[in-house]
């Protein structure tokens, strides 16, 4: 069930008014070679990627289908680990990060998830995004 409360309102605003995205807008532009229309939509998906997992991703729950869109721009947001570790305690509370885990080949995900990802977007009246893909895991983390 996705979070409701005053502070819920206030990390919505964060992620999708306040957080400061524009070095690695452009960053994602120079390294996907995107035009701005593609790195808005990567930039929006990655917004709502960050707001399911605020809702969804605690504790022992991940989200293992990512927007391949929002995931590239997640590696972007990942490359000033300041900055992203500052990001993540503004969204998920104090000392606590979205940790990222690659799926290599001996490790798989159940299509299932896949559906439980869509239920997340879903139920927050976000469109599901068309890209989603099982190719990393997400998860939020107390360090």
């Amino acid at each position: 069930m996705a979070v409701t409360s005053d502070s819920a309102s206030q990390v919505k605003q964060f992620i999708y008014d306040e957080l400061d995205l524009r070095s690695e807008h452009q960053h994602a532009e120079e390294t996907f070679c995107w035009d701005d229309e593609t790195a808005e939509k990567a930039e929006r998906s990655y917004r709502d990627f960050l707001w399911v997992c605020y809702n969804f991703a605690v504790g022992e729950t991940t989200m293992t289908w990512v927007s391949l869109l929002a995931d590239k721009m997640g590696h972007v947001h990942l490359q000033d680990p300041g900055k992203f570790v500052g990001d993540c305690e503004r969204i998920f509370g104090k000392g606590k990060v979205l940790l990222h885990d690659p799926l290599w080949t001996e490790r798989r995900v159940a299509e299932s998830d896949c559906d439980l990802a869509k239920h997340h977007y879903t139920e927050l009246g976000l469109a599901v995004p068309g890209d989603l893909r099982k190719i990393c895991i997400w998860a939020v983390v107390g360090n």
